[in-house]
């Protein structure tokens, strides 16, 4: 895990967790999911344009579902996690994610 946190030091994004009341700042590798679209998902709603996106996230802070990573000033709320291990050890922890607007419709 210390390499990681290495590459992540070196290479990761800067983002702000939060979990509950509390918040963190984290380093993470931040991505959009890939789709075999090419236009961008989503729909027009009585609210304007719902983007249906989806962004994953790799890094060694454990996330669950319901916490909210700020980057660039842009909220994303994780859908789901999961820990990878190696042996006995968390090595990293994966996350999908969707802007926060949608996710509170």
């Amino acid at each position: 895990m210390r390499e990681l946190q290495e590459i992540l030091k070196r290479y990761g994004q800067w983002a702000l967790l939060k979990h509950g009341d509390e918040e963190k700042k984290i380093r993470v590798f931040f991505q959009p999911e890939r789709s075999r679209e090419e236009d961008i998902p989503g729909a027009v709603t009585s609210i304007g344009w719902v983007d249906s996106r989806l962004w994953s996230c790799i890094g060694t802070e454990p996330v669950e579902p319901g916490d909210v990573l700020v980057l660039d000033g842009t909220a994303y709320r994780v859908r789901s996690s999961r820990a990878y291990r190696l042996g006995n050890a968390v090595h990293h922890w994966w996350a999908s994610l969707e802007r926060e607007r949608e996710a509170a419709t």
